[in-house]
């Protein structure tokens, strides 16, 4: 009777601590490869793209509202690392590292499937400087709450921006591309209240 007692309140406190969070695979059907290669190596994507064949990734989980996402990434080689974010139809939220620039940025990004050489891209609304090299682990934390758009990378906040003006905040779905080969380990999502 007494393990009775001491199971139920650990298995309840588990659940709860669980909850809000989740980490999410790469196997079906959880996603869907758009172009070029992707593979899942113990937990760790990898996306294989080149110049005229970006490496797509698309999530066919929608996102909460309100979520905040964190990942480490490498680029090993290319210039583009992107977030697809709230990716509804054809529009989403771009953000994306860009060693040639050596900035961070953030757009309106236009997705068209079809298209496996390039299928996002767009305009950019947001641009901060920071320095990103090709072979160099980044710790990426997004963060969208009621409109507001937070990224840090490192820990270090380098944007915070409103972005209803902009108005992509609609439900979708989360995507990844890249140009070269790039690692994503550590993804997880977490819905914010």
């Amino acid at each position: 009777m007494k393990t009775k007692h001491i199971v139920l309140p650990l298995f309840i406190l588990l659940l709860f601590s669980c909850a809000g969070s989740k980490n999410i695979s790469l196997e079906e059907p959880n996603w869907k490869i758009i172009s070029g290669n992707w593979t899942l190596d113990e937990y760790t994507y990898i996306g294989n793209g080149k110049s005229l064949e970006w490496a797509t990734l698309t999530s066919l989980e929608k996102l909460p509202k309100n979520y905040s996402i964190e990942l480490d990434v490498n680029m090993l080689n290319g210039s583009l690392f992107e977030l697809m974010l709230n990716l509804n139809q054809d529009e989403y939220l771009r953000a994306y590292l860009y060693t040639i620039e050596n900035a961070l940025k953030i757009g309106r990004g236009e997705f068209d499937e079809t298209n496996t050489e390039r299928p996002g891209g767009g305009s950019t609304f947001i641009e901060k400087p920071i320095e990103i090299q090709n072979n160099t682990w980044y710790n990426l934390k997004v963060k969208l709450y009621k409109d507001n758009l937070s990224i840090f990378i490192d820990d270090v906040l380098i944007i915070d921006k409103q972005i209803a003006k902009y108005k992509l905040n609609k439900p979708g779905y989360l995507g990844l591309i890249t140009n070269g080969k790039t690692i994503v380990k550590n993804l997880a999502i977490k819905k914010l209240s």
